[in-house]
């Protein structure tokens, strides 16, 4: 039981900050590196959206993103580096176009 209690524990105050950008042109594929969050992908209007959710309690993670031809390269920094105790994740809400349904006449 004990140890169940000592996993929850992070040392110092959860820092957080939420980040939003649209992705211009057309994506196909999406690959993501070193994320130690969730990952949610819906369809929905507009181009390609994404909001990041970021928490750390000691070194706040880094984030970038590029599109290479059609594919959306998204990379986190900085979490594999923390000790045992310390909080950080970076968590991926990623909104893509609904695909058109095709008509057959």
């Amino acid at each position: 039981m004990a140890l169940l209690g000592l996993s929850a524990c992070t040392t110092g105050p959860v820092s957080q900050r939420q980040d939003s950008y649209d992705v211009s042109g057309s994506v196909t594929r999406l690959v993501l590196t070193g994320t130690e969050g969730a990952v949610r992908v819906h369809t929905g209007d507009g181009p390609v959206a994404v909001t990041e959710k970021i928490s750390y309690t000691r070194d706040e993670p880094t984030t970038s993103h590029r599109v290479d031809g059609t594919t959306l390269y998204i990379d986190v920094d900085g979490c594999g580096k923390t000790v045992r105790h310390d909080r950080c994740d970076v968590s991926f809400d990623i909104r893509v176009p609904a695909r058109p349904r095709s008509r057959s006449s």
